[in-house]
């Protein structure tokens, strides 16, 4: 079940930003971000793997992030 974030001093939210904000840090971890979901369906297509998925439901009205989310976990396992 997908872990529910509530604040924005949780790690992972700190780390995203850390992500966005340093190429440093991108180098050093193997990451990097992506907005959107046509952007997130881009990166999948072209073979790149998701470390992790984040979204607010609340802003997925047609569920379509969510929706991917499931299909990319299905697939991994």
């Amino acid at each position: 079940m997908p872990e529910k974030i509530t604040s924005n001093h949780n790690p992972r939210i700190k780390n995203i930003l850390l992500l966005q904000s340093k190429s440093r840090e991108r180098r050093q971890q193997n990451l990097f971000v992506i907005e959107g979901y046509r952007e997130i369906s881009r990166a999948i297509k072209a073979g790149f793997l998701l470390a992790e998925l984040y979204y607010c439901p609340e802003y997925d009205i047609d569920n379509r992030v969510g929706e991917l989310g499931r299909k990319v976990m299905e697939n991994s396992v």
